[in-house]
């Protein structure tokens, strides 16, 4: 059977933030709640940690395995610490991406849209520590699943974390391709947090392009570079 992401509170707007009640009502954080406290039994989710609790749930993708190996580390970081210091897949240890690649095996087998979200929670993790060959390797082994050409927002997520890692290689036009298919994606699937992650990411290559015609003998600059 399919392993769904669980249900996620929507982002609130403005000043107004949540409370306990109003984010335990969602799946994603009641589980988040139930393996913080088994890893710390004072932990609580309250009035003042719901909001940063909601988001790293968001960030998540709902996605039950990540949220378990995150809500472990409660122990050493208060959610909102977790949020302001640490990006991505900032906290996963080596040993929980071993859990995790075991987890995306078994689920390229069983649920090809859960393995896309676990990619790119993988992605971005190789990125921070530079590990882009693997990177890259994922990239290729999961965008060529047959069920990963799906319009859905796992895909979307896959394929703008896809392109800012090949950016950080100077892959330009693969990481332009990415994005750009990335923003389209988003932007069908009424997936805003996707359509402004994919303009960033059309701005950083846009850079990243700048910057090396830049560096290039004047002669060799015309058609040095695909973007548009």
């Amino acid at each position: 059977m399919p392993v769904l992401p669980l249900t996620l509170p929507v982002e609130i707007k403005g000043d107004s933030q949540p409370s306990a009640a109003d984010v335990l009502r969602y799946s994603a954080v009641a589980m988040f709640a139930k393996r913080a406290e088994a890893a710390q039994p004072d932990f609580v989710v309250s009035d003042s940690n719901a909001a940063p609790i909601a988001e790293l749930c968001r960030r998540l993708g709902g996605l039950p395995l990540a949220i378990e190996l995150i809500a472990a580390r409660v122990k050493l970081f208060q959610p909102d610490e977790l949020l302001v210091y640490l990006r991505g897949p900032w906290l996963l240890s080596i040993d929980d991406v071993h859990n995790m690649r075991a987890a995306l095996a078994w689920s390229i087998e069983h649920d090809v849209q859960a393995s896309l979200l676990l990619s790119a929670i993988l992605l971005d993790w190789f990125r921070e520590r530079e590990l882009l060959a693997e990177g890259i390797r994922l990239i290729d082994e999961v965008l060529t699943l047959p069920v990963a050409s799906d319009h859905a927002i796992p895909r979307a997520k896959v394929l703008l974390m896809a392109a800012f890692l090949l950016s950080s290689v100077n892959k330009i036009p693969e990481a332009q391709a990415y994005a750009e298919e990335g923003l389209v994606l988003s932007q069908n699937l009424g997936y805003g947090k996707g359509e402004a992650d994919a303009f960033v990411r059309l701005g950083r290559i846009a850079h990243v392009g700048w910057v090396k015609r830049a560096s290039m003998p004047s002669g060799h600059r015309v058609g040095s570079c695909h973007l548009s």
